[in-house]
């Protein structure tokens, strides 16, 4: 699932020369994740065979609690649920830190995918504490990946770059799951940065990694994070200017591939973050009626995290549609509270395009907030933002290639 969405330098990016690489390494990355054999249900398939056939009771219980881990990344939530007490019943005794380990791996990815549970990220660190007891480099490894896309999710870089030095420390070259779930994160990161020749380096092995194992889901989440991510590029640019066409249709192709994939597959975990990426893009592309109603939609969609969901932001967006429509009275309506809400606990992104937004909505009617304050507030969240990825940067040199 997309986190903190901070590229600042995508309007350098917009605004220069260069937007012909960047479109071409997005066709390329395109063509490359729709050239996926349709047997990526091998890792799912493997861990079942080992399931029924394995005579080792602690081998069968691992393999169990893998394939509840995959389950829980494709919103299979209730057969998730059924393993883990499963094996608790026996293994709960601790009779086995191995398969403990990997349970409380299983119950910190249900928690994630199926409730964003701020309890989830404790059931993983376990995993990784107990990694790290058994001397057990596989458990450490995919653990600590996991560990690290939390700490990408709350924006704790510090203990992020921690975690994925552990990933790499202990992951070996048949650690596919682990190195997937890291890549995963450095391609997110990097392009959090607007470092697309990185994000596309990582993307390659996160998609490697994924393909080598069978990891059908590790594909899905790599498209739907470079979906996410690009439209939150736009949305960022949009605060500096303009965006061109051709990019809009580009991050388009992302979105659109990134729902028919989740709905071939059948993939119900976070397909309502989705939906958000495409009103917000709606939104960018001018097709402001049909935003406000994949917004409004969105609002009683769920799980959503309070660091990037937040219901006057969405009345931000729907009040900013209204005006661009015409309908002054209605974005009145929807803005006069919004306004005056504080985004301080939201992704600092997000507290841009709410600036932005009030900003924007100012300029053309007294009655929607302050001129003067809203583009003080706006340029103050400028600064941080670009402050913010700035220090994201030097904590990603390290893994620079």
């Amino acid at each position: 699932m997309p986190g903190p969405f901070r590229l600042w330098s995508v309007s350098r990016i917009l605004r220069s020369q260069r937007t012909g690489p960047y479109i071409r390494g997005l066709a390329q990355l395109f063509a490359e994740s729709s050239a996926i054999p349709s047997t990526m249900s091998q890792l799912l398939l493997r861990l079942e065979q080992v399931i029924g056939s394995s005579l080792d009771p602690v081998e069968r219980a691992i393999a169990s609690a893998k394939r509840a881990c995959y389950l829980a990344r494709v919103g299979r939530f209730s057969e998730v649920e059924v393993a883990i007490t499963e094996l608790r019943a026996v293994f709960g005794d601790g009779r086995s830190g191995r398969v403990t380990a990997w349970i409380m791996l299983a119950e910190g990815l249900l928690g994630l995918f199926e409730r964003l549970s701020p309890k989830a990220f404790d059931r993983v660190f376990r995993s990784q504490f107990l990694g790290v007891a058994l001397h057990d480099e596989d458990v450490l490894a995919v653990a600590s990946a996991w560990k690290a896309h939390f700490e990408f999710e709350v924006s704790n870089f510090e203990a992020m770059t921690r975690s994925l030095r552990t990933v790499l420390a202990s992951a070996s070259d048949s650690s596919h799951e682990a190195m997937s779930r890291a890549s995963m994160v450095l391609f997110n990161a990097y392009m959090l940065c607007g470092d697309r020749t990185e994000a596309q380096r990582w993307f390659g092995l996160a998609r490697n990694h994924s393909l080598s194992s069978g990891d059908q889901a590790g594909i899905d989440a790599l498209i739907f994070n470079r979906a996410a991510f690009g439209v939150a590029w736009l949305r960022a640019a949009r605060c500096s200017g303009e965006v061109r066409v051709d990019m809009l249709a580009a991050v388009r192709m992302e979105v659109n591939s990134a729902r028919n994939l989740q709905q071939i597959n059948g993939i119900t975990a976070f397909a309502h973050l989705i939906d958000l990426s495409d009103a917000r893009l709606l939104m960018l592309e001018g097709k402001f009626e049909r935003a406000i109603a994949g917004l409004q939609a969105v609002r009683r969609a769920s799980p959503f995290a309070d660091y990037n969901f937040n219901q006057a932001l969405i009345d931000l967006e729907v009040g900013y549609c209204w005006q661009r429509l015409g309908e002054v009275e209605a974005s009145l309506a929807l803005v006069a509270e919004a306004r005056a809400t504080s985004f301080s606990e939201m992704d600092i992104d997000d507290q841009l395009v709410a600036a932005w937004i009030c900003r924007e909505l100012a300029t053309v009617d007294r009655r929607l907030g302050d001129v003067a304050v809203a583009q003080a507030v706006f340029q103050e969240l400028e600064a941080r933002y670009v402050l913010a990825n700035e220090a994201l940067l030097t904590r990603l040199a390290e893994f620079r290639s």
